[in-house]
């Protein structure tokens, strides 16, 4: 099976989310631990901007699965943008409450 992304415009937050068969981001919304597992095992960096735009966390892996904390950040909207081998593969918006 071949991934699939999708590209979608939101005229309300003028931002352009993707959704692919590549990744399970959970859960959604969430209140501090947010998993992604990924189809493959590959160098995956994972930065999380709030909406302003600013960089509050950044990591890496090489594992299909990661775990990360967002608990001690505000509740808000934030946005995860995933990089495989320095390509922005993925971008997602996450609601933590």
């Amino acid at each position: 099976m071949r991934p699939v992304l999708v590209l979608t415009y939101s005229a309300a937050t003028k931002m352009i989310s993707t959704t692919s068969n590549d990744l399970e981001l959970f859960p959604n919304p969430t209140s501090g631990v947010l998993n992604f597992k990924f189809d493959k095992e590959s160098n995956y960096q994972i930065n999380v901007f709030d909406l302003t735009g600013k960089l509050v966390l950044n990591t890496c892996t090489e594992s299909n699965f990661l775990k990360i904390d967002l608990s001690e950040f505000e509740k808000g909207e934030y946005i995860i943008v995933v990089y495989e081998k320095n390509v922005a593969i993925i971008t997602k918006e996450i609601i933590l409450q």
